[in-house]
């Protein structure tokens, strides 16, 4: 088996990270890391990534519920929306989801799963925009 070349870090969260991941598995000698699962994970840290699957699962089933329930998706749907890159526009302005996963991330959230990263001195790949947003903000 060959080396491993990056730390390759996913969330199993149901949102088709993992599938993302998939093809870059070579590149981590078979391995995703889970940044709501990863060795030494606290408590306080596991139980968050818990809530946000249970609240997202409870908006997706909710959205079975005629008319108010596609009202109610369509909203956290604009709440995970990401721009398009084209037409060519300043999208340096903070969204409000990304103000959100800043509070978390200041709080300490996946610090010590990037402290263990940082470590290996290997290249860090996500299929996940708040473990990059982690990974920024610790260095």
């Amino acid at each position: 088996m060959q080396a491993k070349k990056i730390n390759l870090v996913a969330a199993d969260m149901g949102y088709g990270h993992q599938r993302a991941a998939y093809p870059l598995m070579g590149l981590s000698n078979g391995e995703i890391i889970s940044i709501n699962d990863y060795k030494g994970i606290s408590d306080w840290e596991k139980e968050y990534w818990a809530k946000s699957l249970e609240s997202y699962e409870r908006f997706s089933r909710f959205k079975k519920i005629p008319i108010l329930g596609k009202m109610v998706f369509a909203m956290m749907d604009a709440f995970q929306k990401i721009e398009p890159l084209y037409p060519f526009r300043d999208l340096s302005k903070t969204t409000t989801q990304q103000k959100f996963f800043f509070k978390m991330v200041k709080k300490g959230i996946g610090r010590q799963l990037i402290e263990q990263l940082n470590a290996t001195g290997l290249p860090f790949v996500t299929t996940f925009f708040v473990a990059a947003y982690i990974a920024e903000y610790n260095n």
